[in-house]
C-alpha cells in the first residue's frame, strides 16, 4: 500500500538461524573458554534428539509456508538454512547408527566367545524404536524405592533402588554414580536409559548420591562409594541380590569415582572405620569419564596414579566430539589399565558423540545401554553358555 512500510517477516529467518547455530555445535566441535566451555553438552537436542529436531524443522517450515514467509526476501535464504540444518541432522543420525557395529567390533577384539552366548542379538540392530522416546520415560512394571540411606551423611548418602516387579532371586546389581564435576548432580537424573535397560534384563539397579566438593574433599566422595558397595553386599539378602555380582558404573565425575573404587578395592586407606568390609566388584563401566585429579594438589585423586594390576574388567565409552572432557584421558586410562591388568579393557570411542550422550533415549544411548548389558553379563557369566539367564520376558518397561 502506498505510503505504508512493508515489514519483512523475520520469525522464520531467526528460527532458522537458531537451529543452524545449535546444529553447528554438534557438527563442528571447538574449544571454548569458560564459562562457555561446552555449549554442546547443553544442546543435546541437536545430537541425541534428532527425530524431535527434524519434526520441529518440518513444523517450522510448514508454518512459514502457510503464513507466506517463504515469499519474502529472506524466505528462500531461511529455507536453505533449514535444509542445511536438516542435512546435518541426518549426518548425525548416520554417525549414531554406527554405534552398534563399533560395539560388535570392540567385543570381538576383547570379549572371547561373546558371540557364542547368543548375546550378539542384543546389539545386532543399529536402531531401536525406543530412540523415538527421547526425554520421555516409561517405568512400566518397575518398582522404585527412593531415598534409602546407605551411610550417615544426610541426603548425599541416599540412593534409589530399582527392580522389576517380576525380578527373580539372587540377581546381579548395577550401581550407578551420577556426574556433575564433583560439585553438582543427583541420583535418578542421569543414565536412565541404561538403568531402564538393565532393569528390563532382570537386574537390580541403584542410583546413588555422594558427597560433593567443596563441602567434602578427597577422598570423602570415594569413601562414600566404598560404603555404598559395602552396604549393598551387607543387605544383599534383603533385596535378593547376588553379592558376588556387583557392577559399578558412572558417567563423567561418576565415571571417575567408579574407576577409583575399582582400582582401590579393599584398600583400608579409603575405608576408614570399615576396613574389613569387602568392596570388590565384578566389573566397572564408565561413560565420558574425567580421569584427572579431583583436587589438583592431591595426586592420588586421579585413577591414572593408581596401580591397575588388580583391576576388574572395564568398559570405557567416550565421544570423539566431547568438548567438555577430552577423550585423551579415556585413551590414557584404557592403556594404563590394559598395560597391567589380566582382565579385558574394552574402550569404545563414539563418532559424533558429545558429553552426556546417554541422558535421553536416543540411537546412541540405546545401543550403548544394550552394549553395557552385554559386557556386564559376559563378565558375570563367563563360565555359562548363555548371557540371558536373568532376562525377564517383558515387552515394555
Amino acid at each position: 500500500m502506498e505510503g505504508s512500510d512493508v515489514v519483512e517477516p523475520v520469525g522464520y529467518f531467526v528460527t532458522a538461524l537458531l537451529y543452524a547455530s545449535g546444529v553447528c555445535f554438534a557438527v563442528v566441535p571447538r574449544k571454548w573458554a569458560l564459562p562457555f566451555r561446552s555449549p554442546g553438552k547443553y544442546l543435546l537436542m541437536f545430537t541425541e534428539l534428532p527425530f524431535h529436531l527434524l519434526l520441529f524443522l518440518f513444523l517450522s517450515t510448514f508454518l512459514a509456508v502457510i503464513e507466506g514467509d517463504l515469499n519474502s526476501v529472506l524466505g528462500p535464504v531461511s529455507f536453505v538454512i533449514m535444509a542445511a540444518s536438516a542435512a546435518a541432522v541426518l549426518w548425525g543420525i548416520s554417525k549414531s547408527l554406527k554405534t552398534a557395529s563399533i560395539l560388535r567390533h570392540a567385543f570381538d577384539e576383547h570379549l572371547e566367545g561373546w558371540r557364542r552366548t547368543g548375546a550378539q542379538a542384543a546389539i545386532r540392530h543399529s536402531f531401536s524404536v525406543r530412540a523415538f522416546l527421547g526425554p520421555f520415560r516409561i517405568w512400566r512394571g518397575v518398582k522404585r524405592t527412593r531415598n534409602i540411606a546407605y551411610a550417615d551423611k544426610g541426603s548425599r548418602n541416599r540412593m534409589d533402588l530399582y527392580r522389576h516387579k517380576r525380578c527373580p532371586d539372587r540377581v546381579p546389581v548395577l550401581i550407578h554414580l551420577h556426574g556433575g564435576g564433583f560439585v553438582s548432580g543427583k541420583k535418578s537424573t542421569q543414565s536412565l536409559p541404561m538403568i531402564q535397560h538393565f532393569v528390563k534384563r532382570g537386574w537390580v539397579c541403584i542410583s546413588a548420591n555422594y558427597r560433593l566438593l567443596p563441602d567434602a574433599e578427597f577422598p570423602e566422595p570415594l569413601i562414600d562409594v566404598k560404603k555404598l558397595i559395602a552396604w549393598v553386599r551387607r543387605h544383599a539378602g534383603t533385596y535378593n541380590i547376588d553379592p558376588d555380582k556387583i557392577v559399578l558404573a558412572g558417567n563423567s565425575a561418576g565415571g571417575h569415582l567408579a574407576t577409583m573404587a575399582a582400582l582401590t578395592v579393599n584398600d583400608p586407606v579409603y575405608q576408614p572405620g570399615f576396613e574389613e568390609a569387602d568392596t570388590t566388584i565384578a566389573a566397572a563401566i564408565s561413560f565420558y569419564g574425567y580421569y584427572g585429579r579431583m583436587e589438583m594438589e592431591k595426586e592420588l585423586s586421579s585413577p591414572l596414579n593408581h596401580d591397575a594390576k588388580d583391576a576388574p574388567p572395564f568398559f570405557l565409552v567416550h565421544g570423539d566430539r566431547d568438548t567438555y572432557v577430552s577423550q585423551k584421558g579415556a585413551r590414557r586410562l584404557s592403556q594404563h589399565i590394559a598395560g597391567s591388568s589380566v582382565h579385558p579393557v574394552v574402550y569404545v570411542e563414539l563418532p559424533g558423540a558429545e558429553h552426556n550422550f546417554d541422558l535421553f533415549h536416543s540411537i546412541r544411548a540405546e545401543s550403548i545401554s544394550r552394549g553395557a548389558a552385554v559386557f556386564a553379563e559376559w563378565v558375570i557369566n563367563r563360565k555359562r553358555t548363555t548371557l540371558s539367564i536373568y532376562s525377564i520376558p517383558i515387552s515394555h518397561v
